[in-house]
């Protein structure tokens, strides 16, 4: 992941006051990004940053914007590389352990905004069972269509 990203001032921003009350936290936000490199099928910016940030999408800080899509092109550029890069972005308790929920809920999230194609690609035999760990671990249980769940 590029050190030139200012991540510290996206999760000062995502946890003030200042920010959309329907905004993702920052944990929630790298993972629903991944899920939205990973897509089946392209997701329009406009409906990814939306469904991140909520109503007030429109209304982020110039400098903020600009994170979140440097963030979402980060991501692209690490999982496009010959040897794929994933650095996610998880929680640590004060115990030292990670916290992984928060990631994989927005990760499924994102593949909330195009279900049947995800389901297409889970049901492929080809890569889905990659997603398998995430869909697990988000615990949420949401149905991807037709009666199956994510």
């Amino acid at each position: 992941m590029s050190d030139e990203i200012d991540l510290e001032s996206l999760d000062a921003y995502l946890s003030s006051d200042d920010s959309p009350d329907e905004c993702m936290m920052l944990s929630d936000l790298d993972g629903f990004l991944h899920g939205v490199v990973c897509s089946p099928v392209p997701i329009p910016q406009d409906e990814w940053l939306s469904a991140a940030m909520g109503e007030r999408a429109t209304e982020l800080p110039p400098h903020i914007l600009e994170i979140i899509i440097d963030l979402h092109e980060d991501i692209l550029d690490g999982l496009t590389l010959p040897e794929p890069e994933v650095e996610p972005i998880f929680w640590e308790a004060n115990a030292g352990h990670v916290i992984a929920m928060d990631w994989c809920e927005g990760f499924m999230d994102a593949v909330a905004l195009r279900p049947k194609e995800w389901l297409r690609l889970t049901e492929s035999g080809a890569d889905g069972h990659l997603v398998t760990p995430i869909m697990v671990y988000d615990g949420r249980q949401r149905p991807l269509s037709d009666g199956h769940t994510a």
